[in-house]
């Protein structure tokens, strides 16, 4: 038999790595090259860079070549748990390892971080390149700076937008932009490697806000140079170390599985951000940065089984303070229906896993009103001119490739809502409320006699005789 194995033969040609810290709200990436991408502009923005969502992209991209003929050879995380980028290439028959990595003042004070961060946030990019040929070489250093931005550049000094300065240890001697629109390219002073000797210089990018290790870059290079090592291992002990991120909770004897689990809740965590002191479980650095009702039920319950249940609890208490007047939920969309019946069954799911009654009675009320909230979506479906959704949920916004609309009664919000009409029911048993119970059967028995029907008419058979329920109502 075939050896199984995880060897990613299958990962994407161009990919990017979040480097940030976790709940980070500066979400940086580095690119399959080494870049640093930033701005991204979101759904119908403008930035052209690398558009690999929804045809958009980037609006700032700096990238650090040690010279112009480099030739890139790959790219790999320090470990599964530590997400520092180290990019390999070579020049002149030279190897050169570049490794971005996130800086703040938190890492090297001791200190909690508050968030958001408001200074002291640095991306650094450290290069070396030992030279181990037999002869002396020179190197053009340059950064190359897409962005539709301002740039100007005073000695170490790269100054975009007005007010985001990218400092080098090395500095400038002058700033190309007509080679193409929206690109400079900032030289660096060249330097010779002699043979058997090194070259090490460092980038560090303060995200536009007060960094001291940028102002110490300017003041003092050298010294500022011979501080990088000892930060980047801070930094790596910070992640190894880590307390807040769950890493370890599952254990699998093989070690590309396991790293594998590690970076997933690795990932979870950077892709969070605290807002208003609440956790937002948000889904990804750029067209998904922010918090989606059903991926953030899978992700609190992935927090949950990882021991987090606080945390998890904190962004469930934030989901549910979106609750609207009439008692339901309406956050990605007014007619994302299916939102109602998620945040009953994550609630619930989440009080039953972490078996805490006193949280979910805590919020029994406000749970209820959805509940309720569902028989008076059921009832719309009698007000509309589509005969096919009576008694079930109005047509809405479906996600995940089917948008839906208005227009289009289907099935996806009728599943999400039944299934929470049944974990409340479950719940109300837990919970002894024996009331709640036997009048929430009443209406489910009805809601799901009424699905039963429906997929009776809907039910299709495939070319191998699966039956299956296509998820557009006839």
């Amino acid at each position: 038999a075939e050896k199984r194995l995880v060897d990613y033969r299958f990962a994407p040609k161009w990919f990017q790595s979040s480097i940030c810290f976790p709940d980070d709200s500066f979400k940086s990436l580095v690119g399959a090259d080494g870049q640093l991408l930033y701005d991204y502009s979101g759904y119908g923005g403008n930035g052209k860079l690398f558009p690999y969502a929804c045809n958009t992209g980037f609006s700032t991209v700096i990238h650090i070549l040690p010279d112009e003929n480099v030739k890139f050879r790959g790219q790999q995380l320090e470990s599964a748990k530590i997400p520092t980028v180290i990019t390999t290439s070579s020049v002149y028959g030279m190897q050169v390892r570049q490794t971005a990595f996130a800086s703040a003042a938190f890492l090297f004070n001791n200190t909690t971080p508050q968030h958001p961060l408001t200074s002291d946030r640095e991306d650094i990019v450290w290069t070396v390149i030992p030279n181990t040929t037999k002869q002396d070489h020179t190197l053009s250093p340059v950064i190359v700076v897409n962005t539709d931005k301002s740039v100007s550049a005073q000695d170490r000094c790269i100054t975009i937008d007005s007010a985001r300065r990218l400092i080098s240890t090395l500095p400038a001697t002058k700033v190309r932009d007509n080679l193409s629109i929206n690109k400079f390219f900032i030289h660096l002073e060249p330097v010779t490697v002699k043979a058997g000797k090194s070259l090490s210089f460092a980038v560090a990018y303060d995200n536009g806000m007060k960094s001291d290790i940028c102002d110490e870059m300017v003041a003092n290079p050298e010294a500022m140079l011979e501080k990088v090592p000892s930060m980047y291992e801070t930094c790596c002990k910070y992640w190894q170390n880590n307390e807040e991120v769950p890493f370890g909770k599952i254990i699998v004897p093989d070690k590309e599985i396991s790293n594998l689990l590690e970076a997933a809740a690795r990932g979870i965590w950077q892709a969070r951000e605290i807002k208003d002191g609440s956790i937002h479980f948000q889904v990804g650095p750029t067209c998904y940065r922010g918090l989606w009702v059903v991926d953030g039920a899978f992700l609190t319950e992935t927090a949950g089984i990882l021991g987090k249940g606080d945390d998890a609890r904190n962004g469930i208490d934030h989901i549910l303070s979106l609750q609207n007047g009439e008692g339901g939920f309406a956050n990605l969309t007014p007619n994302f229906w299916k939102e109602n019946g998620l945040v009953l069954w994550t609630a619930v799911h989440h009080a039953l896993l972490t078996q805490n009654k006193e949280w979910l009675a805590g919020h029994w009320e406000k749970l209820s009103r959805t509940v309720d909230y569902i028989s008076v979506l059921r009832e719309k479906t009698y007000q509309n001119p589509y005969p096919e959704d009576d008694g079930l949920i109005p047509p809405g916004a479906i996600d995940g490739g089917l948008w839906g609309g208005d227009d289009q009664p289907e099935y996806s919000n009728v599943l999400w809502n039944i299934a929470g009409m049944k974990a409340m029911i479950q719940a109300a048993e837990w919970l002894d409320k024996k009331e709640d119970a036997a009048k929430w059967h009443a209406i489910y028995d009805d809601f799901y006699a009424t699905f039963q029907k429906a997929t009776e008419r809907d039910a299709a058979v495939d070319s191998y005789g699966n039956r299956y329920l296509n998820n557009m109502m006839k």
